[in-house]
Formats: C-alpha cells, structure tokens, sequence
C-alpha cells in the first residue's frame, strides 16, 4: 500500500455516524464474489462494482480489494453489470450485513439516489468511487477529474497538429462514450470545449458507447467517405482498439515521424495505450491511475470515516504514483478526493510509476490486444 500523508486541510466538524445495518430488509442477500479472510480489527468494507467488463474496471476492483484486505479489513463486492436497479438492490442486501461502509461505483448518477438515501436512515457511511450521485449524503466520493482529461486530450492535438501545419488546423475524428455515463460526459465536454477554440479545426464526432466494434465500424465509414482526417481521439482506451483495428484495415497506422501518420490520442492510459506508446504509433495518453483509488479509499476510512470524522479538504501526497499529490475538494454534493490526470508519451512511457506497468508487472495482469476481448491472470 503506497503511503499517503495529509499536507494541508481545513479540519471540519466531525460526523456522527452509528453503525446500525438496514434492519429486516427484505430479499435474498448478493453473495461476495471475494471475502477477505484477515479480521484483524473487524471492520467490514462492501463494495458495489458498476461492471467487470474492462480491463480498468477490473483493475479498479483488484485496487480496492487488495488495498482493504492489505488493511486486515473483511472485503465483500458485487457487480451489477450496468443495471441500476441491481446495483441498488445488491447496496441494500450488504446494508443488512451492517458494514462499516458501503462502497460504490454508481452506474447512473441519479438512479442510485435512492440506495443511498435509504441507507443514510441507517447511518452506514456511503463512499462513491469512479462516479458520483446526485442526491443523498456521501461521505465521500473518489473521482478523476474527467473534464481536464479530455482538456488535456484536446490540447495534446493541438499542439501537434500546430507542429504538422504551423498553426493549429485539420480533421479530428472524435470518438467519445455514452453521455449516460457522467465521467465520459465530462471528458467528452473537456475535449469539445477545448477544440472549438480553434476555427480551422474540424471535429468529426460519434458516440462509440465504449465499444471497440461501434468504434471500428464508425472510423471505417469515415474513412470510405474518402475524408482526409488527421487525428483521432478516444475518450477511453477500451473502444480506442476498434479505431486502431479500422486504421490498420485502411493502412493508415503508420508510426510518428512516417508519412501519413495519423495523430492518435486517447485517454486511461492501460496496457494496450503504453504498448502502442512504446511502439511508436499513439502519440500519447491521458492516464487515468486505476490503482489509486484502493489507496486512497483505506487512508481516508482508516483516517476519517471509520471514526466518524468529515475528511478535512486540502492536499494529500500519493507516493509512487506520478502525479504525486491530489486534492481533496468540496462543492455543493460534498467532499470528493480528485485523483489529476497527466499526460503519458514516449518521453516517460517505461516510468515504473504507470499504473499499466504495475498492473502487469507487479500485480500480474495481463492484456489481450484483441479488439473483441480482455484476459486476465
């Protein structure tokens, strides 16, 4: 567990919070897919995972459990697999279970209000991950500021495109994930923000609905239309596979510095991103750090939540991660511990910091290029 040290808050008052489950509420109880063993001081972490369908998702999860269990905490999960109402129903049935938390990646922001709001009455602690909610008290939620990350995203093609034009001009294909998701809403709103400060830049977008085939079919019909594009974005590196598999169907993947490179960047930065980094053919990658969340979710339950305190806003340093700090910030839904994006190229690419790196090499996680599937260890 990387060690995190509290550099600067403005302490609040504490939060009173019992430990009473949701009582006789009905219904068959989720079974874990993974309970810890090592009890040492009782506690009971219950995580709700949106999906297992992605390698991040995947290595979010693995975040989370290895983290709590290194803690000696007991870790009980289920996984809704994109169904609202299960999520809502699987958060209930471990309420019953009197946690000490309930920990959730929300599918819909909204949907998941009701859940929330219901175990409140019960005074188990709430902490949202990955996603937020728009209703309820949460004690906490753990996010990726998506919004810069796809500024970020926008930016990096700018300035290639300048370096290819000497000014900043050109088709950029554009493709984003469902708005139903807030996190690739917000990348999504970042990147277009961004790009449409530039007159002479055209962007040609679709929602791929985070599906490398969508993806792939999509950029093929762009291309056959004989468009003459010169960057390609994705929102996520799970779909960005079906648009690199259309480019080499088109025999258009061709590395930096050869002709007819087409600038390519995207944002996650997993495996199959600093595979291509290193290989010469993206340019770079947004990187979103999957396995911070773990260590971030134990210090402030350990420090704060499991003792009933407010999680003081401020900066917490992060060791062996890149970026090296994260914010603690409050608005009008609460506190949310902000983990930054940076900007992964072939400059630093084999940095042992990378969380694709540790994933693979440390944690024995391995990545299918397949634009169909994802395996893992």
């Amino acid at each position: 567990m990387r060690k995190i040290r509290f550099l600067s808050a403005v302490l609040l008052l504490a939060l009173a919070l019992t430990t009473s489950g949701c009582g006789s509420r009905e219904t068959k109880r989720e079974e874990p897919s993974e309970t810890n063993t090592m009890q040492t001081n009782d506690r009971k972490v219950a995580f709700v995972q949106k999906s297992m369908n992605t390698y991040f998702h995947r290595l979010l999860d693995a975040s989370l459990r290895n983290d709590t269990q290194e803690a000696g905490w007991e870790f009980r999960e289920a996984v809704a697999d994109y169904d609202q109402t299960r999520q809502n129903q699987q958060m209930l049935n471990f309420c019953a279970g009197n946690p000490d938390v309930i920990v959730a990646a929300s599918i819909d922001k909204d949907g998941i209000n009701s859940a929330i709001e219901q175990i409140n009455e019960k005074g188990v602690p709430v902490v949202l991950v990955d996603t937020e909610s728009t209703g309820g008290q949460v004690s906490l939620t753990i996010n990726f500021d998506n919004y810069k990350a796809g500024k970020m995203a926008a930016q990096e093609i700018v300035r290639l495109l300048t370096e290819k034009y000497g000014e900043p001009k050109g088709i950029v294909c554009h493709g984003y994930g469902s708005e139903e998701s807030s996190a690739w809403k917000a990348r999504k709103q970042g990147f277009e923000e961004e790009i449409g400060k530039y007159e002479e830049i055209r962007c040609i977008s679709a929602d791929l609905k985070g599906d490398p085939e969508e993806a792939r079919s999509w950029l093929t019909g762009v291309l056959a239309d004989g468009t003459q594009i010169d960057a390609v974005h994705c929102s996520s590196d799970h779909p960005a596979r079906g648009l690199v598999q259309a480019l080499k169907e088109a025999g258009m993947w061709k590395k930096t510095g050869e002709a007819g490179h087409i600038i390519f960047v995207t944002i996650d930065g997993d495996p199959f991103a600093g595979k291509q980094i290193r290989g010469g053919y993206y340019d770079g990658s947004v990187v979103q750090d999957a396995l911070a969340y773990g260590d971030v979710l134990v210090q402030m339950l350990d420090g704060y939540i499991f003792s009933g305190k407010a999680v003081p806003v401020g900066e917490y340093a992060l060791a062996d991660t890149w970026f090296g700090t994260y914010e603690v910030q409050e608005d009008e839904r609460g506190r949310h511990a902000v983990i930054p994006p940076y900007y992964m190229d072939r400059d630093n690419v084999e940095d042992g910091r990378h969380w694709y790196k540790k994933a693979e090499e440390q944690w024995g996680y391995a990545y299918n290029d397949s634009p169909d599937t994802e395996t893992e260890n």
